[in-house]
């Protein structure tokens, strides 16, 4: 996600999105990222608006594999999943 860094939360967004004008590249920033996220409190950060916590850009959160969304893949359990990719089934033009 652009605004957030792709940590699905906000607490220091120049930091998080490499507009921090202290670092020389924006691996330096990324770097100092998560170093800080390391260290935040869950209540000095909020959710990302713009990706609502899944850390994954506009494009990515639209990719739907028959009605599920990658993040609502993500968010469940191993043992959930793996019933999910097992009841998958694709015919003609999707294999």
């Amino acid at each position: 996600c652009g605004e957030c860094g792709g940590f699905g939360e906000i607490w220091n967004q120049s930091l998080q999105v490499g507009e921090n004008d202290d670092a020389d590249s924006v691996l330096e920033n990324e770097l100092a990222a998560e170093r800080e996220s390391e260290w935040i409190d869950e209540n000095e950060s909020q959710i990302c608006p713009a990706c609502l916590g899944s850390r994954l850009n506009p494009i990515a959160r639209h990719v739907r594999v028959q009605n599920m969304t990658i993040d609502n893949f993500t968010a469940l359990s191993a043992g959930a999943a793996a019933k999910k990719i097992e009841r998958l089934k694709f015919t003609g033009k999707q294999k």
